[in-house]
């Protein structure tokens, strides 16, 4: 995006260069000229040298070849002296630049003197915490003697440099940092996905912190105070420090910078926080100080809280709050038996977390295997409280949830999705309409970035930025004819995107795609404008841009 989204030469090395005897005779007299006590030398040498002959001396012994602590200090040093008259057996050691008295990094002994060894875990091998010059490596703490050498957890000890609308992931020696679901970047820096779908209005957030949407507006879901459709974009009212956004349906929340919440829109079910009743400009959640993400789903709305946990309010009658209740709130309500939550995606009657260790756990309407959650005996037709997903128990980066189907996007950028196939939602065939367990999305072919779960629809971008969708056509959202296409199981690649693709969105009957020159294109159901073109009731299962946008 243009704006705001983004070694010494030891003694010993004579030795390499003097013939056989010259050699031996050098170390003994170079050894003597040390302090030394009897015919046991102990010294801590410099590094080792290429192997040499046995050294003998005044009728001693023949110098052993293993250095060991007498006469050499070190493996690869000089070998143990002889028993002799006086005499001194020499050789050049193991490893090393020269023999005699020196030991080598790798020999699993800590090195002392000018060039002290910060470790050494007896080998030379780079990659597990101690280099090949015996030197600890970054992301590693290394002790003892030899050395063990741990991997340290960045994340955990909270070193790293993520942004706070980042996910961390310890590697080994290191740490990886990833945007969390909803937002863009290099994880060091993250900005809010920009884009959202409702059902039938989209919605534009800019990096100023407004919002701007076009679209259906008999609920109030533009938000300008009027009820009136607008095929062009029109501004929020009274927003001004939104930082990310979310839209399903007929209302559509935001996240202010100072961790509040803010909705607009359908509220028959109390999702916007303040009564059973609609709202064309947007009203402040009670209760919501930490937030960090918000999800709008259909009659609920949720948000994942700083400290990991997650609140829920609206409709409940099929537990969407996870709590085991079925009363309805305009007050947020704790989901239980959930922690160190990174993301949520909140469907029609169904919401799903993602957790940082990469497990998925959904909770609410399930009479189509949404939340993924069976019986011994038979599925559940709702689920009380959060259930793990089955097979999702690590390895997750993102959610998305459609009305009653749910994708997941793995570390190994496969896309496992669960739920309705009834519109082909799950690429699958026909005659699978409903599946409690993970599908992998076949034939996509290259490396998905983003997932984009619509209504009946799923989309995602690959990793060369262009998009590919499948499941129910009748308005065009995939990008084909629906005439010739009205649903695929096989992933369709959208043409017509006249440059690469940041991030997707998709809502009932149609689908948006921000690309890099700022410029967005909407394709599919535009009977009230969505598509942001400027006109009503006409479909285009070609991407058409909109008009009127303001700067992000």
């Amino acid at each position: 995006m243009k704006r705001g989204w983004l070694r010494p030469t030891h003694e010993g090395a004579k030795l390499a260069r003097m013939g056989r005897w010259k050699a031996v005779v050098w170390a003994a007299s170079w050894v003597l000229s040390l302090s030394c006590s009897s015919n046991d030398h102990d010294f801590e040498g410099n590094s080792g040298g290429a192997g040499g002959s046995a050294g003998t001396g005044g009728g001693g012994a023949a110098g052993s070849n293993a250095g060991g602590t007498s006469a050499g200090g070190k493996s690869g040093s000089g070998g143990q002296g002889g028993d002799g008259n006086g005499g001194v057996g020499a050789e050049a050691g193991q490893g090393g630049s020269a023999g005699g008295v020196s030991g080598g990094c790798g020999d699993g002994t800590l090195a002392a003197g000018a060039e002290p060894e910060a470790c050494d875990d007896g080998n030379t091998e780079e990659g597990d915490g101690c280099d090949a010059a015996c030197a600890v490596e970054t992301g590693w703490s290394c002790d003892g003697e030899p050395s063990v050498c741990t991997d340290i957890d960045e994340c955990e000890a909270d070193t790293v440099s993520c942004d706070a609308n980042a996910s961390c992931a310890n590697t080994e020696g290191a740490y990886e940092c990833a945007c969390r679901a909803g937002f863009l970047g290099d994880g060091k820096a993250c900005v809010a996905y920009p884009l959202v779908a409702g059902s039938d209005h989209t919605c534009l957030l800019a990096a100023t912190g407004g919002v701007s949407c076009w679209g259906y507006n008999e609920e109030g879901e533009l938000g300008n105070g009027a009820i009136l459709t607008s095929a062009a974009p029109v501004a929020v009212l009274n927003v001004s420090d939104a930082i990310q956004m979310s839209s399903l349906f007929y209302h559509t929340c935001v996240l202010r910078r100072n961790g509040g919440v803010q909705c607009w829109g359908e509220g028959d079910f109390g999702q916007l926080g303040v009564g059973n009743i609609d709202r064309s400009t947007p009203v402040d959640v009670p209760g919501l100080t930490t937030a960090i993400q918000v999800s709008a789903g259909d009659g609920h709305s949720c948000a994942l809280l700083a400290d990991g946990t997650v609140r829920c309010w609206g409709d409940n009658q099929v537990s969407q709050y996870g709590d085991d209740t079925t009363d309805n709130s305009d007050m947020p309500v704790q989901a239980s038996n959930l922690s160190n939550v990174v993301q949520i995606a909140a469907g029609a009657g169904h919401t799903c977390a993602l957790s940082k260790e990469g497990a998925v756990d959904c909770w609410g309407r399930n009479d189509k295997g949404q939340t993924g959650a069976v019986t011994e005996f038979e599925p559940l037709t709702a689920t009380p409280l959060p259930s793990r997903v089955p097979g999702l128990d690590a390895d997750v980066v993102q959610l998305a949830s459609g009305y009653v189907h749910t994708c997941a996007l793995l570390r190994d950028n496969t896309v496992k999705c669960w739920g309705s196939n009834e519109l082909a939602q799950l690429a699958e065939a026909a005659t699978v309409t409903t599946t409690y367990t993970p599908v992998v999305i076949a034939n996509l072919g290259k490396d998905i970035v983003q997932i984009a779960a619509g209504h009946f629809h799923t989309c995602v971008l690959l990793e060369d930025s262009t998009v590919q969708c499948w499941g129910r056509n009748a308005q065009g959202q995939l990008g084909a004819d629906p005439v010739k296409t009205p649903t695929s199981i096989v992933p369709v690649s959208v043409s017509g995107l006249p440059g690469p693709v940041l991030q997707l969105t998709a809502g009932y009957g149609h689908t948006c795609a921000l690309l890099e020159s700022e410029d967005i294109y909407c394709w599919g159901d535009d009977y009230y404008g969505q598509l942001g073109d400027g006109k009503l009731e006409v479909e285009s299962f070609t991407p058409v841009k909109v008009q009127g946008l303001p700067a992000l």
